[in-house]
C-alpha cells in the first residue's frame, strides 16, 4: 500500500538522527579504526620481533656450532702438538748408533783398526741430576791397534773425533787413551808386513746425560 503525505511542506516533520547518537556512532567508528590500526601495528611489531628473534637464535646456533668446531680444532691441534713434543723428546734422547759407528769408521785412519767395541746409554734423567758433576750418561769404548810407533797419531785421532760436531754432538768428554807397546811381527805380520812395531790402546768417550722431558698427558 502506498502512503502519501498530504500535509503542506511547512507542516511536515523531518525525521533526523539524534546528534548524540551520531556522535556516539562516530566515536565508536573512530575507536574501532584506531583499534584496528593499533592492533595491526602491534601485530607487525610482534611479527618483526619474532622474526628478529628467530634470526638471532639461528645465528646463535650457527655461532655455537662454529665455536664447537673451533674448540675441536684447538683440541686436535693441542693433541698434535703434544705428540710432536713427545716425538721430539724421544728423538732428542735417542742416539742412532749405526750412523755414529759409520761416521767413526770414516774418521778412523788406515793405520788404526778396532779389536773390540761396546756402548751403553743411560736412561734420561732430571735436569738437576744431569747437572751433577758425576752425572753418567753412558759411554762408547773401543780397543784397537795402531800401526807404527808415533803416539802423536793416536792423539791426533782423538782430536779428530772431538772436533767432528756431527759425531761428537752427543758426547761430553774423551778420556785420554791408554796404550802399550805391541809387537806386530807375530800374528799381525800378514796384515801389516811393513811394520813390526805398534800400540794397542783403549779409548772411552763419555756420553752427556740426556734430560728427561716431562710430557703432560691430555685429560679426557
Amino acid at each position: 500500500m502506498i502512503r502519501i503525505n498530504l500535509l503542506p511542506a511547512e507542516y511536515r516533520k523531518i525525521e533526523k538522527t539524534p546528534i548524540g547518537m551520531f556522535v556516539a556512532f562516530l566515536v565508536t567508528v573512530v575507536i574501532a579504526c584506531l583499534s584496528v590500526i593499533v592492533f595491526a601495528y602491534i601485530y607487525i611489531d610482534v611479527k618483526s620481533s619474532q622474526d628478529t628473534l628467530k634470526r638471532a637464535q639461528k645465528e646463535k646456533d650457527e655461532l655455537l656450532k662454529e665455536v664447537a668446531q673451533i674448540e675441536d680444532l684447538r683440541s686436535k691441534l693441542q693433541e698434535y702438538s703434544r705428540r710432536q713434543y713427545v716425538i721430539m723428546a724421544i728423538r732428542s734422547g735417542r742416539i742412532y748408533w749405526s750412523r755414529k759407528l759409520d761416521l767413526l769408521a770414516e774418521l778412523t785412519p788406515k793405520n788404526i783398526w778396532f779389536t773390540s767395541l761396546s756402548m751403553e746409554q743411560k736412561p734420561p734423567m732430571s735436569a738437576q741430576d744431569a747437572m751433577a758433576p758425576n752425572a753418567d750418561g753412558g759411554y762408547l769404548t773401543f780397543s784397537g791397534h795402531l800401526r807404527g810407533t808415533r803416539y802423536d797419531d793416536l792423539a791426533d785421532y782423538r782430536t779428530t773425533i772431538q772436533r767432528n760436531r756431527i759425531f761428537y754432538s752427543d758426547f761430553a768428554y774423551t778420556k785420554p787413551p791408554s796404550f802399550e807397546y805391541l809387537d806386530l811381527s807375530g800374528k799381525y805380520k800378514d796384515i801389516v808386513p811393513e811394520d813390526k812395531d805398534g800400540f794397542k790402546f783403549d779409548m772411552t768417550i763419555y756420553l752427556r746425560p740426556h734430560i728427561k722431558i716431562a710430557v703432560e698427558e691430555r685429560k679426557p
